[in-house]
């Protein structure tokens, strides 16, 4: 969301980047599906990485489109950078001030044989996306699933994420919510500490994720999709959080994982100190993608898959305090 109030939505299916009114207008758009020079093949990721510069990642192309506030293409950034920690970004996040946070690939090469596995994944800063790497060091890896032809991140399984504030990096696993708190210098200045994992992963949470997962399937394609997700070996607990995310007033925010069959989630919010500020609750359907000081922006999904966009206003006072 932009400071007049209009947004920006990058479209993974229809590949384009958009702008719309306060009011949901569209105003522009640029992009389709190739590999020109404003162009993609995926779109996994934007974000603010320059004042009034949008960035969109496309990881099939390892390349990033730059749009500015109009939605207008700008450049185009390469995301290899031979030589340095991290030569192939795993993820990525940046704040407007320019600093940025890299994740690697998992260090260790899947097994030989079909099941989960997980391995150590280096973590940098850096100013600007090809800019000089700091490596604030190696950290547990996402889960993967070495299936029989395929590799690939492992069903509930847990992630290492990052977020940036215009003065911090926060790095976490979602086994739990212990998070390391960085500057951008890469001198680590706190954490995050509490107790407890997510919750434990019945049959009916596990029969609820695969019918989430393949609701927008049809047919003989379903069943099958939905036999392949009954023989994988599934995690004890579920993770604890879904992403991290920060907005401008430096805080952090931790977006608790649920299952479709739950009617709310939370979102809890840290100071850079790493004390618990409170928690602010949204319906299940709703995944937050930006928080400011008076709006909440994400992705809504109706029970039939069907998705847009809402904006949700909201004040300090509407944060429980805990």
């Amino acid at each position: 969301m932009l400071s007049d109030g209009s947004v920006l939505v990058a479209d993974e299916g229809l590949f384009a980047v958009m702008r719309f009114a306060k009011d949901g207008t569209p105003l522009s758009t640029f992009g389709r599906r190739g590999s020109g020079p404003a162009e993609f093949l995926s779109m996994v990721w934007m974000g603010e990485c320059e004042r009034g510069r949008f960035y969109v990642r496309d990881a099939a192309q390892r390349r990033i489109a730059v749009v500015d506030t109009f939605g207008r293409y700008v450049r185009t950034l390469i995301t290899t950078f031979p030589g340095k920690a991290i030569p192939s970004p795993y993820s990525a996040k940046c704040a407007s001030s320019g600093l940025v946070a890299l994740v690697g690939w998992p260090k260790a090469d899947p097994p030989p044989d079909p099941g989960p596995h997980r391995g150590l994944a280096p973590v940098a800063v850096s100013r600007g996306i090809g800019g000089e790497q700091m490596v604030l060091g190696d950290f547990v890896g996402p889960e993967r699933y070495r299936h029989a032809r395929s590799d690939g991140p492992r069903p509930l399984g847990n992630t290492l994420e990052v977020a940036v504030s215009s003065r911090h990096v926060f790095v976490g696993t979602t086994d739990s919510l212990a998070i390391e708190i960085y500057d951008q210098t890469g001198r680590r200045v706190g954490s995050i500490r509490r107790s407890g994992a997510g919750r434990r992963i019945t049959k009916e949470l596990r029969d609820a994720f695969v019918e989430q997962t393949t609701e927008h399937l049809y047919g003989a394609r379903r069943q099958k999709q939905r036999a392949g997700y009954a023989a994988l070996a599934y995690p004890a607990f579920a993770p604890a959080y879904v992403q991290l995310l920060t907005e401008d007033l430096d805080r952090l925010w931790a977006e608790e994982y649920t299952f479709s069959v739950e009617r709310v989630k939370r979102l809890w919010c840290f100071g850079v100190q790493g004390q618990r500020l409170g928690t602010l609750t949204v319906p299940t359907q709703f995944a937050p993608l930006q928080i400011t000081k008076r709006h909440v922006v994400g992705r809504w999904t109706d029970g039939d898959g069907t998705e847009s966009v809402r904006v949700y206003e909201w004040a300090g006072s509407q944060v429980k305090r805990d």
